[in-house]
């Protein structure tokens, strides 16, 4: 095989790994759990003002939240992943359990909110609402690194580095 010729072989097998890397399914498992980590961070109290920028401390909350939280947690209407002390952003924290990743064909990756919440409120105008105060919706430093170690370890699975 001359040089050209194994130059065009390598080409063919980084465009058949980044296509495989890219297919909605790898994706989408990547795009899944860079949702969970945008909601372990909100659950754990941080915020994040703009994409790619450190995580801060969310305002801690008011202790009328935390007794009404008590409240809905012991009727069991309290989201199962929400604490009544922690922030979930809303009262009931379903705004958080709504968060999720998606990829589409093209390969391209989202974090949004399902619309359907059960209670007839609308997630985008409680989450716009929640923006200015406690700003979440944004990955952080950390997170975006994670997101790109794993499309590189996805990649490296393609190219048989690792298992």
């Amino acid at each position: 095989m001359t040089p050209a010729e194994k130059i065009l072989e390598i080409k063919r097998k980084v465009e058949i790994a980044l296509d495989k890397t890219l297919q909605s399914r790898n994706l989408g498992k990547i795009a899944h759990s860079l949702a969970l980590d945008i909601k372990k961070r909100t659950r754990l109290g941080y915020g994040v003002a703009k994409t790619n920028s450190e995580k801060f401390k969310l305002l801690p909350l008011e202790q009328k939240t935390v007794d009404r939280r008590e409240e809905l947690k012991e009727k069991g209407q309290l989201s199962e992943f929400a604490s009544p002390s922690k922030s979930n952003l809303t009262e009931k924290g379903f705004l958080l359990d709504s968060l999720v990743g998606r990829s589409s064909k093209k390969g391209n990756v989202s974090i949004s909110l399902k619309e359907n919440r059960g209670d007839g409120k609308s997630n985008s105008k409680i989450e716009s609402f929640q923006r200015a105060k406690r700003p979440f919706f944004n990955a952080s430093r950390t997170e975006i690194k994670r997101f790109l170690q794993q499309i590189k370890e996805t990649l490296m699975k393609e190219f048989g580095i690792i298992k």
